[in-house]
């Protein structure tokens, strides 16, 4: 005794369309994109307390996010010739004296990245569950 199921290939089809590899890959961008423009944000304002001219905080920004071998990678980055200057805010550096220099906002993005860790992966989440 047999059954016979009408429409089972138009629910393969849903199912491979939903779950195939290139559409995982699309849902995982922009649950980075949305994830990575929080964080973004969030670095940009804490920035911009500590702000001489505010161009480091105005010139952060989200590179789209690309696939590298296994993993989804999206980069915040500085435009223009503020990576540098970001690198010496974040780090320190030593003075001609030789004595070490730490300003204001030394530390401000890998605090921010800390801080804010579990609200990014919350929003991923919520960016994957959508998909």
């Amino acid at each position: 005794m047999g059954v016979k199921i009408e429409g089972l290939e138009a629910i393969e089809d849903d199912i491979r369309r939903l779950y195939s590899r290139p559409s995982m890959n699309k849902a995982e961008k922009k649950a980075i994109q949305a994830g990575g423009n929080f964080i973004r944000n969030k670095i940009a304002t804490n920035l911009n307390r500590v702000k001489d001219t505010g161009e480091l905080a105005v010139g952060t920004d989200l590179r789209n996010p690309n696939k590298v071998g296994s993993e989804m990678i999206g980069n915040i980055y500085w435009r223009g010739d503020h990576k540098s200057l970001a690198y010496i805010n974040e780090q320190g550096h030593y003075l001609k004296n030789g004595s070490f220099y730490k300003p204001r906002g030394a530390g401000t993005v890998n605090t921010v990245l800390r801080y804010y860790n579990d609200q990014y992966f919350d929003i991923i989440k919520r960016e994957m569950n959508k998909r």
